[in-house]
């Protein structure tokens, strides 16, 4: 998931910009599901909503930019964390 995302994306904003709806600011568990299923991965929602938990670094029950900067961000674009506070 994080391969074919940053394949397409140079910056995380981009990522979080692409993964949300834009009347959110927010990435929403419907919406995580539904991105899983169209990029055609195979796994059970069970499995999705572990992913999607992992990602919600302050267990708020939404994936904002800070949890994906906080988990995925800080390994795939450490030098981000500069220009997006």
């Amino acid at each position: 998931m994080i391969q074919r995302t940053f394949s397409q994306h140079v910056t995380l904003k981009g990522v979080y910009d692409e993964w949300r709806l834009p009347a959110e600011s927010f990435v929403s568990f419907a919406r995580f599901l539904e991105l899983m299923q169209f990029w055609g991965f195979v796994a059970t929602e069970e499995q999705v909503r572990d992913l999607y938990n992992w990602l919600d670094k302050d267990k708020d029950g939404q994936v904002s930019f800070e949890d994906m900067r906080e988990t995925i961000g800080l390994d795939v674009s450490p030098k981000e964390a500069v220009y997006f506070r």
